[in-house]
């Protein structure tokens, strides 16, 4: 009882902070649950679990390596083991929120009381504390629940007391570094990834040891360093025996997980325009004001909007800044005053860092991300450092309102006053006491009542025996793969890997390469044109065998539209082909038909193997019966040893680049210009630079851009042309630029149909058209006359570049090249070959049958085509091996603008008279080119494209309600008569149509403004080889497998007479191993896009594993961790059970 009366101070202090640990059961609303945007919540916790303590995640579509991910094992293990003593399920996230505020608030407590621990500081420890804690940025993670980040800043307050108490020598060297271990282990942030969060915990241990030597004595300096040199080595040393559980498989997948995550970052330049994205409100003045989301001044309606416009809550913003930079004049005592001044230089640092890449000292920071290795993790910089600025200012501000309220004499006012600025802290951040600001952006909202017939899906899928594959319909967003569902759910992540380990299929940028997207874009394409044989066939390459309709997902989110699911309903109602199996509420769950499956392990005899680029894999799926392997991922070593039966080629489309508009030119200006003293030594480099050999394309795309630079400088130099030094260089730039004409007609000249390089010549002519009329405009009026050099100059230049220009517009304009195609046929050691048009990219008739080619050309010599059709398109036999390129003849396609009729629309400020017609068989994904030509140069002209969709309004979006026309693409035909105009145009996937206006002033009559009008698709055909190699195949072995857990499969293989192939469609990696008898079976490869496959050269009956590599150094790593933390408990423990020991 004496101890309790003793420390009755504490006691309160403790009460008050476990009563506000509480708030968070003021936020849950009964049966809602925390889940969606960052929070990272599941919805069944232990089946979460279960699935987390592997490091193959087999739920996410094909599989995801997890390797990275184990170090959030503590914050998965702590909900799930919530779950399973029993709380009930709708309370679990309310006791995990308020033990996650308790843990910030005792961390913080114990720093300060530590610092303060007189009673006469309560004002320091519990202002300080509530300073840390209740802050609008931690409020922002804080109602995700985001434990990763919840855990930097318990960790943040424990390590600078631990560290504080070694450099005072209160703590040993090795002691130290194992409470600092104990203390990262259990709040280390999730890990590897949790690094970038942890950024203001390592700034702090950097600037308080430097800040600390700094001021020691310089005799003392070299015990100093010696000292903290083996307190380093001990604590990285204990550091990686404690997180050997994530460290040692992370190591093991460093080198593919540091690639993927650049590559989705968009490499180092991705991440600095994150950064400058991220840091565009993060200024000074709101730094100071302890702001800068730049999340609150994009969206009006959150919380953090009356912060931003209430005058009181602006100048209250102020106070804090500005009593915390008061602490330091207001301290006497200097031994407190060096820590305070230690606390106003981390929180400068945090301000310079929390601002990331904005001015005045951004190209710093950006140049620390460009040359400092590892530091463009932490792009999103005001959310790392802010967490920094909180914590020195916690310090700062407590002590600062300490002494002034010192200077009131009467204990009880003190007493007063420092309970209501108490009370001031937590007021101002009032939204902690609201449960109103989860709703991010309605309808979605961060809580959400998981509907019922979601958990039953779950349920029928977890209680079934098979391990099929599901494919989740409609098709996501391309260009932002965000979920979203009626009942609230909005994240990038996709909600069943939080509910099942089964597995289920969607379209995720996020984690596919461009392999799997292009064969998870052809399921979905298959299955949206109702071609079900090639929807089947590439099931069962998937090892998909259900697909669930969700009919609740917000198909007309403005942000990221998703296709109707009325149309793949109106599909899977075709009960020959799918057969509903489960329906409840808005989901309905079907099994495809008549599917013939393969096995997840099975053995394969032969292959087809893909010489093309990655984009051809359609194709590829479209004219091959069998599994495929793509040549570039496959060594030549391994390529010769392997059953290819047949090689697929197709050929590229050389003259496809004239479907599209060339590039515009930029000019760009030197500094270095004709006049300078300069400009003969910049010409004299220029000459070395350029390209001796006038054959490749390289060479001449470094003449136009060094002829390009050339009529930069003249247009530059144009007011002083006739100053004689200006006008000597002038010559001389005009003789350079004479030079490169030159070689550009040469180059032209030598050139023929069989090596035209379109690419090139397209921007050839885009390039002299630009340069042409620039000279033009320069050297326009009548000064020019006074100088016969520089008129001749230009008269050359300009007639010669007229007649390159002429002779380019003969060659591109030759064909209709919407009609006409060329393509490279690449070398063949057979005499002849045999090519095959396929029905992609081949455009369709009124009857919907394909348009083939009428006729062909190779190399010169044109034929008519009469050959037979086959199933999938068209056959050239007998091609020579020759042959480089072949020209083939289509047919005109159709028209897809059938029915124009008359009709008007009404502007804001004007109405105009159209003719107008809806796109027939429009389809969202479809690309067309509208093409009209002028007939009347005196009447205006605009064209309208209006899309038919509708878009369900949020927070930030208002669906547009007036009377008036609104347009989505708005068009200006050329106004010359005769002048044909052509404009390309694409949908979005909640559209269900779209329409085109041609449109005049009332006066004139739309019909005798326009002619040719038409609205054609833009297809490419596929033209490919498809070389039969004639492999014999003996049988194949029997094979049977067990799954043991995510990441180790037994296989059980029997009479094998042969060498095989074993396939194992679950995604690829390389941490995919085959062991027989524990020995590595070396050829390992990516089978059909995303899966794995083994050459096994083994005969007989035998057993084989498969297993994911860094699950076995998982294992070690956790050994390793149990074994390392036992040691630094008892060594943590032996003084107490010392003292135990000698008092018995």
């Amino acid at each position: 009882m004496k101890f309790f009366i003793k420390q009755k101070f504490v006691l309160c202090e403790i009460i008050i902070l476990f009563v506000l640990s509480l708030i968070p059961f003021l936020w849950f609303a009964p049966n809602h649950i925390i889940v969606g945007l960052d929070s990272g919540y599941p919805v069944d916790y232990e089946k979460y679990l279960d699935q987390r303590v592997f490091t193959w995640m087999a739920s996410h579509n094909f599989g995801v390596d997890f390797s990275a991910e184990v170090g959030v094992l503590p914050y998965s293990s702590l909900a799930a083991l919530l779950s399973h003593i029993g709380i009930p399920y709708f309370s679990i996230q309310k006791v995990l929120f308020s033990f996650w505020f308790f843990v910030m608030l005792g961390s913080t407590y114990l720093f300060l009381r530590y610092l303060y621990s007189q009673d006469k500081y309560w004002f320091v420890r519990l202002g300080g504390t509530f300073f840390y804690i209740f802050n609008l940025h931690l409020y922002s993670f804080m109602i995700q629940g985001e434990q990763p980040i919840l855990a930097s800043y318990t960790l943040l307050p424990l390590f600078t007391l631990i560290l504080i108490k070694f450099i005072r020598n209160e703590l040993s060297m090795l002691k130290t570094a194992v409470l600092l271990n104990f203390a990262y282990l259990l709040f280390g942030a999730g890990g590897v990834r949790g690094v970038p969060l942890i950024g203001p915990t390592i700034l702090m241990g950097a600037t308080i040891v430097l800040y600390h030597f700094m001021f020691s004595w310089k005799k003392e300096r070299y015990s100093y360093i010696k000292k903290f040199a083996g307190f380093l080595i001990a604590f990285l040393a204990i550091f990686i025996l404690f997180n050997a559980y994530y460290i040692i498989p992370f190591i093991s997948s460093f080198s593919q997980e540091f690639n993927s995550q650049v590559t989705i970052a968009g490499g180092p330049e991705g991440a600095i325009s994150w950064a400058k994205f991220i840091s565009s409100n993060a200024s000074f003045t709101n730094l100071f004001r302890l702001q800068g989301d730049n999340n609150w001044y994009s969206k009006p309606y959150l919380f953090s909007n009356a912060y931003l416009e209430n005058p009181i809550l602006i100048l209250l913003s102020f106070a804090f800044s500005i009593l915390a930079w008061s602490a330091p004049l207001l301290v006497k005592d200097k031994k407190e005053k060096r820590l305070l001044i230690y606390f106003a230089i981390l929180a400068l640092i945090s301000l310079f860092l929390a601002a990331g890449a904005h001015s005045p000292f951004g190209a710093l920071y950006t140049a620390l991300m460009k040359f400092v290795p590892g530091f463009a993790t932490f792009r999103s910089a005001w959310y790392k450092f802010m967490p920094g600025l909180f914590f020195s200012y916690s310090v700062l501000l407590g002590v600062a309102a300490y002494y002034l309220l010192q200077k009131i004499k009467y204990l009880s006012l003190r007493t007063v006053l420092g309970i209501g600025l108490l009370l001031f802290i937590l007021a101002y951040n009032y939204p902690y006491f609201q449960n109103s600001n989860f709703v991010h952006n309605k309808p979605f909202s961060l809580m959400v009542d998981v509907p019922e017939y979601v958990k039953e899906l779950v349920s029928l899928r977890n209680t079934s025996s098979d391990d099929y594959r599901t494919l989740v319909i409609p098709h996501a967003n391309t260009e932002f793969t965000i979920k979203t569902y009626s009942w609230g759910y909005w994240s990038s992540y996709p909600i069943f890997p939080l509910m099942t380990d089964k597995s289920f299929v969607q379209y995720d940028t996020y984690l596919f390469n461009d392999d799997e997207n292009a064969f998870i874009k052809y399921i979905y394409q298959k299955l949206r044109e109702k071609d079900y044989d090639s929807f089947n066939k590439v099931a069962k390459l998937a090892h998909i065998r259900y697909v669930l309709l969700t009919k609740d997902v917000v198909y007309d989110y403005y942000f990221a539209p998703m296709e109707l699911p009325s149309f793949y309903e109106n599909i899977l109602q075709d009960t020959s082909r799918f057969t509903p199996i489960w329906k409840r509420g808005e989901w309905v769950l079907y099994e495809i038909n008549d599917l013939a499956q393969l096995k997840k392990i099975d053995s394969i005899s032969s292959l087809t193997m893909n010489s093309s680029p990655v984009q051809t894999i359609p194709a590829l799926l479209d004219n091959s019966e069998q599994p495929f392997v793509l040549q570039s991922q496959i060594p030549e070593t391994l390529r010769k040893k392997l059953p290819i039966s047949e090689i697929y080629a197709s050929f590229k489309c050389l003259s496809c680049t004239l479907l599209t508009d060339p590039d515009v030119p930029i000019i760009y200006y030197s500094r270095v210009n004709p006049g300078s003293w300069l400009y003969k030594i910049k010409m004299q480099n220029d000459l070395k630079k350029m390209p001796h050999d006038f054959t490749s394309s390289s060479s001449i795309y470094s003449i136009l851009g060094f002829s390009m630079k050339r009529v930069s400088e003249l247009d530059i130099m144009k007011p002083k042309i006739l100053v004689q030094k200006v006008k000597d260089d002038a010559l001389l730039t005009f003789r350079s630029l004479s030079a490169n004409i030159t070689v550009l007609e040469s180059y032209l000249h030598q050139q023929t149909q069989s090596t035209y390089d379109f690419d090139l010549l397209k921007s050839m002519l885009s390039y002299l058209t630009f340069e042409r009329e620039n000279l033009q405009k320069i050297y326009a009026g009548d000064f020019m006359r006074e100088d016969t050099q520089l008129i001749s100059s230009l008269l050359w230049s300009t007639s010669h570049i007229e007649k390159l220009e002429t002779e380019l517009k003969d060659i591109l304009h030759k064909y209709n090249w919407e009609t006409t195609f060329i393509y490279d046929l690449a070398p063949s050691n057979q005499n002849t070959r045999t090519v095959f048009i396929d029905h992609i990219g081949v455009q369709k008739d009124a009857q919907n049958k394909s348009l083939l080619p009428y006729a062909y050309e190779i190399d010169g010599r044109v034929a008519s085509l009469s050959a037979e059709t086959f199933s999938k398109g068209l056959e050239l036999r007998d091609i020579p091996s020759y042959a480089s390129r072949l020209t083939l003849f289509f047919p005109s396609a159709l028209n897809l603008l059938n029915n124009l009729k008359p009709s008007s629309v009404k502007l804001p400020n004007s109405t105009l008279v159209c003719m107008s017609s809806p796109v027939q068989d429009y389809l969202w994904n479809k690309k067309y080119r509208l093409s009209v030509t002028s007939t009347n140069s005196s009447a205006p002209k605009t064209v309208f494209i209006k899309r038919d969709y509708s878009y369900v309004a949020t927070w930030d979006y208002t669906p547009e309600v007036n009377n008036y026309f609104t347009p989505d693409i708005t068009l200006s035909p050329k106004n010359t008569a005769g002048e044909k105009t052509s404009f390309d145009f694409s949908g979005k996937p909640n559209d269900k149509g779209a329409s085109v206006y041609l449109c005049t002033d009332p006066e004139f009559d739309p019909v005798q403004v326009y002619s040719d009008i038409s609205v054609k698709e833009i297809l490419i055909p596929q033209v490919y080889a498809m070389e039969q190699k004639g492999i014999n195949t003996k049988k194949q072995p029997k094979v049977d497998f067990t799954r043991i857990n995510p990441t180790h499969y037994r296989v059980k293989v029997s009479n094998a007479t042969e060498p095989y192939i074993l396939s194992f469609l679950e995604g690829y990696s390389p941490n995919w191993r085959l062991l027989s008898n524990s020995k590595l079976l070396p050829d390992h490869f990516r089978l059909n896009a995303y899966a794995n496959g083994w050459y096994v050269d083994k005969q007989g009956s035998y057993t084989l594993d498969i297993v994911f590599y860094t699950q076995t150094t998982f294992y070690k790593g956790l050994i390793i961790t149990f074994i390392s933390v036992i040691l630094g408990g008892l060594f943590l423990l032996f003084p107490f059970l010392k003292r135990k020991v000698n008092n018995v």
